[in-house]
């Protein structure tokens, strides 16, 4: 079974992203470097290619390398539209949604879709293999609102 990492990114005021679910600034090192972080980078799907500072070049190649299996949840998917297909570290993305995968989008492309957290991280471990890293990201205990807040309670507005 593969080693499953949580990668949970937060701001100090406990936000991700701001009211139009951009994360602008939090994620601009990614590229304003001068280093590629990866060989194909796919750059027109992820809006600019990866490039990164010397300084964090070694340690993110290193571990973007390891990644073999990205799990999101269906909010993150939304927002990206699951990169057009191409995952933006590892082979397969697994989705974690009550929803299933909207018909017709990208049949090729290596996304599967998981209706709960454990049975997300058991497809990833599977498609990972055998002593191979497993990493999970962006995995939200709460519910994302209308209003753009993310909670448990209230439910008449959120999916």
């Amino acid at each position: 079974m593969g080693t499953t990492y949580l990668h949970a990114v937060a701001s100090l005021d406990g936000y991700i992203a701001d009211e139009r679910d951009d994360v602008g600034p939090l994620h601009d090192w990614y590229f304003n470097g001068d280093h590629p972080l990866v060989g194909e980078d796919n750059a027109d799907v992820h809006g600019a290619p990866f490039r990164i500072s010397a300084s964090s070049a070694d340690y993110v190649r290193g571990m973007w390398s390891r990644q073999k299996v990205l799990v999101i949840g269906r909010h993150q998917f939304d927002l990206t539209n699951g990169w057009e297909g191409h995952p933006p570290t590892g082979g397969h993305v697994v989705v974690v949604s009550h929803r299933p995968r909207p018909a017709g989008w990208h049949p090729e492309a290596p996304y599967h879709f998981a209706t709960s957290v454990e049975e997300g991280i058991a497809r990833a471990q599977e498609l990972a293999g055998e002593g191979r890293l497993v990493w999970a990201r962006v995995l939200s205990a709460g519910r994302r609102c209308r209003s753009g807040s993310s909670t448990t309670s209230r439910s008449t507005s959120c999916r």
